[in-house]
Order: C-alpha cells, then sequence, then structure tokens
C-alpha cells in the first residue's frame, strides 16, 4: 500500500531530546537522524501532549508528563516494518496514542511474536508490522503511568455530572443497592423519564387529556429499552408494577411538568453547587483500567448543612462499561464520615441564623443581594409554585440580622431578572413587565411599559425606561406620545460580518446619562458606551428645525427619525472581554473578568470606572469561585481570600477591597477554618453579612469591617 509517510532513523543519544517535548517545545520526528536502527514513520510537528485510547479502558486519558518521555522512548524503538497485512486488520481496540499536533499511532497486539500498527499522519494511514516484545514494552509504559486508572476531577467533572449523576441525585438516592435489578421500579422508571426530559425527547411522547393536562405516553418496549441503556442487569419486567405503568395502553405515562425540560437542556446545575441540586456536589470520578467507573457524591440533606449537624455522608456509585459505549449503574453504597473542626475567629455578631433563615436554607433559597431599602439590606429569592414564579423578599436589619419586613410576589410566567431598589422603594424586572414595591414590601404594582423585545433599565419609578430592539437604543418617558431613538445600532450589518448591537443599557448618574454595552453577535462585549441626556431637548429641537426646513412631509420626518439616533455617545474606559461579573451603580461601574492567558488563573481582573470624571483603574482579585462570587457594594470589593499558610485546615479570611486610585486592601479580620463562607450581603456603611456552611456546623454573622473607611 503506497503511503506519504517517511521512515526515519532515530540514534540513542537523540532520545535524551525528548525531555524536552515533555517541557513543552514543539519537535519534529522529521529531524530525527536517519541513521538509527529503529525506524518510525514520520509524524510531523508534535507538541508534546499525547492522549492514550484502548478499548474500554483509558478513553481519552491524557499522558501526564513525567510518563511521556518513557512511553516515548519505548516509542522510539520500535521497528516500523511496512506490512500489507496489518492494512485488513480491525484496530477498533488497538492502544491509541494521539501526538497533538500530529497524528495518532495505532498498536494492535497480534499473535507470538508479531504486532501491528496503523499510523496516521496528513489524512494519510500507514499499515506496518512490529515485534511483540517491542508491543509490549509500549504498552508497559503507557500503563505505568495509570496505576489506578484515570481520576476526574475539577471541571473535568461537569459533563459526568450532566450525563450521569444529576440525573441520579434527582432519582436514585432513596435506598442503597447491590445489583441493578435491586433498585427499586420507581426510581428506575423516574430517572429513564428524567434523561428523557433532559435530552428532550419526553417531548416526543407529549398528549393532552381531555382538560389540556399534558402527559408523556411512552409505548412499554420502547421504554424498557431506553431503561437498559442505564443500568447493567436491565430494567426487567417489573416496570410493569409500577404507579407509572397503564395496562390497558402497555405505556409508561408521567405527568408533562411545564418547562422542566427546557429548563434542564439550558441550565443544568453545576456539578459543586449543592444549593441548586438539591443537596449534592460530584466529587470525582475514577475510571480503572477494566472499565468501571466509581463516583464519590456528597451528600449535605441528611446529616449535613445544619448547625448542629457532626457527620458528613458520601455515596458511591459503581457503574461498569458497556459495548455501545455507555456506562451503566451496578451499585451504590453510603457512608457517614468523621467531620473537620470548625472554627470563626475575629471580630463579628454572631447571629446563628436570619430570623430562623440558616445558612442551609439560604443556600436551598439562592438568597441574592438586591441593595439597600430603607437602611436594611435587601435580599431576594426567586422560586416556582402552583402560580407560576415566586419571588420571595427579605429586609435584614445590618445590626442585628433580624428580619424586620418580608414579601413575596407572584410574577406567574415572567420570570423576573432582576431585583433594584433606589433604598426607599423595590423594582422588579420581568421581560416585559415590571412591578413596583414600597419599603414595607406588602404590596406590588404593576409597571406599565412600553413594547420591549430586549433588555430595559427604569427610572423615575417606572417613568422612563431605556431599552434596545431590532433598531437600537430607545428611551420612553412617560409624558411624551413616542419613544425616542437614542441611538442606532453602530453596525448591524458590517462588510466584514461583524455586528455590533447596543445591549443591557443602564441609567446612571441619577438618570442624566445612559450607559450600554456593545455587544457582537455572540453577546460577546466589545466596550461601553455613555449617552448624556442633557443635550436631548436641543438635539431635539435641532432635528425638527432641520425637518421643518428640509422636508415637505410628515413621512419623510418619520422616516428620518427612525434611521437615525438623537445622541452620539462616547467610550467607557472598561476593557472588552468576557465578563464574569460587572456591576452598575449610580456614580460607577465596575468589571471582573477571567485572568489574561498565561497569567495567575487564581486571579480575576477587574476595572473600574468612574461616571463622573471618566477615571479608570483596574486591578486584579483572587478567584473567589469556591466560596461563591464576589459581592460589590459602594465602591468596594467584598470576598473571601483562602489562606495558603493554614496547613491542613482550610482558613478563609475576609476582605475588602476599596475601588480607586490606591486599591486599598483591607483584611477585616473575621477568618472561618473548615467551612465554606460566603458573603450575602453588604451596605455602604460597611456592614457584611456572611454565612459559612460545613457538614460540623453553619452559622451566620455580621462583620463590621474594620478598617474600611465608613464602617462603624
Amino acid at each position: 500500500m503506497a503511503t506519504a509517510l517517511r521512515k526515519n532513523r532515530i540514534p540513542g543519544p537523540v532520545l535524551g531530546m525528548l525531555l524536552v517535548i515533555a517541557a513543552g517545545l514543539g519537535l519534529y520526528f522529521a529531524l530525527l537522524a536517519p541513521r538509527a536502527p529503529a525506524e518510525l514513520p514520520e509524524l510531523g510537528a508534535f507538541s508534546g501532549a499525547v492522549t492514550v485510547d484502548h478499548g474500554s479502558a483509558l478513553i481519552g486519558a491524557r499522558l501526564p508528563e513525567d510518563a511521556l518521555d518513557p512511553v516515548l522512548e519505548a516509542l522510539a524503538r520500535v521497528r516500523f516494518v511496512p506490512d500489507e497485512e496489518a492494512a485488513g486488520l480491525d484496530y477498533s481496540n488497538a492502544l491509541t496514542l494521539t501526538l497533538e499536533g500530529s497524528g495518532t499511532i495505532a498498536l494492535l497486539d497480534g499473535e507470538g511474536e508479531n504486532a501491528h500498527a496503523a499510523v496516521t499522519a496528513g489524512g494519510t494511514t500507514g499499515y506496518y508490522r512490529l515485534s511483540g516484545s517491542q508491543y509490549s514494552a509500549v504498552r508497559e509504559a503507557v500503563y505505568a503511568a495509570f496505576p489506578e486508572g484515570v481520576l476526574y476531577t475539577g471541571e473535568e467533572l461537569a459533563a459526568w455530572w450532566q450525563d450521569y449523576f444529576y440525573p441520579a441525585v434527582q432519582t436514585l438516592m432513596e435506598e442503597d443497592f447491590t445489583t441493578a435489578r435491586d433498585i427499586e421500579p420507581e426510581a428506575v422508571a423516574d430517572y429513564t423519564f428524567f434523561k428523557m426530559l433532559a435530552d428532550g425527547t419526553a417531548a416526543d411522547y407529549q398528549v393532552a387529556d381531555a382538560a389540556g393536562k399534558l402527559w408523556c405516553r411512552v409505548p412499554y418496549r420502547e421504554f424498557l429499552a431506553l431503561g437498559q441503556l442505564y443500568f447493567s442487569d436491565g430494567a426487567n419486567a417489573s416496570l410493569k408494577e409500577t404507579s407509572h405503568y397503564a395496562e390497558g395502553a402497555d405505556a409508561m405515562v408521567f405527568a408533562m411538568p411545564a418547562d422542566t425540560a427546557a429548563y434542564l437542556r439550558e441550565n443544568y446545575p453545576a456539578w459543586d453547587d449543592p444549593s441548586a441540586s438539591g443537596g449534592y456536589t460530584l466529587l470525582s470520578v475514577r475510571r480503572d483500567l477494566f472499565g468501571i467507573l466509581t463516583a464519590e457524591v456528597a451528600d449535605y440533606n441528611e446529616v449535613g448543612f445544619t448547625e448542629a449537624g457532626t457527620l458528613n455522608r458520601t455515596h458511591t456509585f459503581t457503574l461498569v462499561y458497556g459495548s455501545d459505549g455507555r456506562y451503566r449503574y451496578v451499585s451504590k453504597s453510603s457512608r457517614i464520615t468523621d467531620p473537620m473542626e470548625v472554627a470563626v475567629e475575629g471580630y463579628f455578631l454572631n447571629i446563628g441564623s436570619i430570623s430562623g433563615i440558616t445558612a442551609a436554607d439560604a443556600e436551598e433559597l439562592d438568597l441574592r443581594f438586591a441593595g439597600e431599602l430603607g437602611g436594611d439590606m435587601l435580599l431576594t429569592s426567586i422560586g416556582y409554585g402552583a402560580e407560576g414564579h415566586l419571588m420571595l423578599l427579605y429586609r435584614v436589619n445590618p445590626r442585628t440580622g433580624g428580619i424586620t419586613a418580608s414579601g413575596e410576589l407572584i410574577t406567574g410566567t415572567e420570570h423576573p431578572w432582576r431585583v433594584e431598589t433606589d433604598g426607599e422603594t423595590v423594582l422588579v424586572y420581568g421581560s416585559d413587565r415590571a412591578w413596583q414595591m414600597d419599603a414595607s414590601l406588602a404590596a406590588a404594582s404593576e409597571i406599565v411599559l412600553p413594547e420591549l423585545s430586549g433588555e430595559y433599565d427604569l427610572a423615575d419609578g417606572g417613568n422612563r425606561v431605556v431599552y434596545t430592539d431590532e433598531t437600537g437604543l430607545w428611551l420612553w418617558e412617560q409624558d411624551r406620545e413616542e419613544p425616542l431613538l437614542l441611538a442606532a445600532h453602530p453596525d448591524t450589518d458590517g462588510e466584514d460580518g461583524a455586528i455590533d448591537r447596543y445591549a443591557s443599557p443602564r441609567f446612571i448618574l441619577n438618570g442624566t446619562a445612559v450607559v450600554a454595552a456593545d455587544a457582537d453577535a455572540d453577546g460577546l462585549v466589545l466596550f461601553y458606551t455613555r449617552f448624556d441626556l442633557e443635550g436631548l431637548e436641543k438635539a431635539l429641537a435641532d432635528r425638527e428645525k432641520e425637518a421643518s426646513a428640509s422636508r415637505s412631509s410628515r413621512e419623510e420626518e418619520e422616516d428620518s427619525a427612525a434611521s437615525e439616533g438623537l445622541l452620539t455617545g462616547s467610550r467607557v474606559g472598561i476593557y472588552p472581554g468576557q465578563l464574569q461579573a460587572l456591576a452598575v451603580e449610580e456614580d460607577l461601574m465596575v468589571a471582573l473578568y477571567p485572568n489574561a492567558e498565561g497569567e495567575d488563573p487564581r486571579y480575576l481582573a477587574g476595572a473600574v470606572h468612574y461616571f463622573e470624571t471618566g477615571a479608570t483603574f483596574s486591578f486584579l482579585i483572587p478567584d473567589t469561585g469556591e466560596t461563591g462570587p464576589a459581592l460589590i457594594c459602594g465602591g468596594r470589593i467584598y470576598y473571601f481570600e483562602e489562606d495558603p499558610a493554614a496547613g491542613e485546615d482550610t482558613v478563609f479570611e475576609l476582605k475588602v477591597l476599596e475601588l480607586g486610585p490606591a486599591m486599598n486592601r483591607v483584611s477585616t479580620g473575621p477568618r472561618v477554618t473548615n467551612a465554606m463562607p460566603h458573603i450575602l450581603a453588604a451596605t455602604r456603611s460597611g456592614k457584611v453579612l456572611f454565612s459559612f456552611t460545613s457538614p460540623s456546623g453553619s452559622g451566620m454573622g455580621i462583620a463590621a469591617t474594620a478598617g474600611v473607611t465608613g464602617a462603624e
């Protein structure tokens, strides 16, 4: 068989150069001297990363850097001899090494002294024979790098969580089992239906009854086949004993929950967010060399996340690899482990809970800070009830932690996406309507809005609205007959295909100006533009004067007004990038981004822009992802930073970054040991409400952040 791959001989001394590969430097196999006794097909540029596949073991596993040299040295000693017989073999279970930037080498164990290889590079595959001992040398070097299999942690867990273990924690947690046949049939049915909701196939079987209620009705044999995809012993005939089986229709029937399928497709909770997943997190996933998968899931429901809790429960799932490439559940076991000692040091007021709302409740409710209302901290939570979306609101005294007022707002089909307060009233934003509540939180009045199709912002209690649509940036005011086009989108159909549209407008400086993001088609912020409204009346008068002088018809005037904006914006000094957090206040805006590539990933890059002066300052702040997002309030950023010198304990210290030219960083005193802290709220005077959770104990506190300007 013809092949474009050339052979090169490798001298023994050159093997030392492979250390350079492990260090990350590019090396071309074509540079290896041709006088060596070994022969290696040329693979071109090689960057140093090698990924390994071998049947059901080590699928997609990447060689650690310290294992790279032994594998490449063993490979360099292989004598690849062109062989026509090798072309007719099945390489699906071969030991396959993928060299980043080059190609693949698939090694297939043969009988007796011979083995075979299929080498692919540049779109061409060459087939070779090699000795069985050479194959064994490469295999041993590869497997020595994975003595206990492949361990997945951190962000690698996201795919496993979505595909396997989030559905499991929603349906399989009631009892342990040693074989799949021990699982309660109801749990097998619920898991299978949950997967159908998640992948969207449940909608294919949707039917409505006489009352209009939606159901999912799946023929029994089809549902049984689906269940057999997830459980090693197969979903058995006991599924007919479940409450979901309709004998007359020979089908499995489930109530079709409203919006659940779309929500699951778009909003799977994170693998490390127990508050969003019912109290579970995925700790690790290990895959051994025989295709056995073991996963550990932390459970904070039964014995953790309470102030009196002293134990932690961990669930271990075991799954086996199938020939179709999926893993199937075999067993689940639970264990309780001893907790670590929790301590909170420093000066703070220990409040235990917010009028009975514990730290665990706060996480489950996903309490969000919405600003200061009447001197209190305003916290909100969005849930879903029989009447649709439900928002809960709490006013919290920053001195005592007690709830001074509470309220609820039923928004129905409208999902509230933002809550803000001006200190006296509360505004709740829905997609096409808004609500206003007074400081007592007792009742809400709906705000009349113009027809909207994008994000918007309110001022003067909803009497003024700034919003965007397909044309550009608009201002609607209660006392005007028609909305005003402040600015058309800069470039909605550029010659280079670029799209620049205004998005996320906000009133600033007490409603005298507007700032909007310039975003591309993917929503990536390009920059920000500011529009001052003080010149609006003059711009209107000038336009009317020009129209009356140069146009004879009302229609032409309206056409002009619809295509041209009234104001010219000025660029704000916030650099573009993929935003991780953004806060816009009356007098400033703060943006946080992932640190630049090549810089310390433990930090976020930030910038603050002051609207009054036009000054912009940059800074770095620790990435507080584990402890929840940093809180931006009143020109300060509050965050918990882990102490790297804490030894075996995990210690977080509450800190404050005072934004401005000096970027003053203050250590406030409170230190939390062996618990996960979260900042819930803050005040402009420097009060901070925080919580801490662990299996050993949880609680809440209020710190006065000593050393912060204005703190009491």
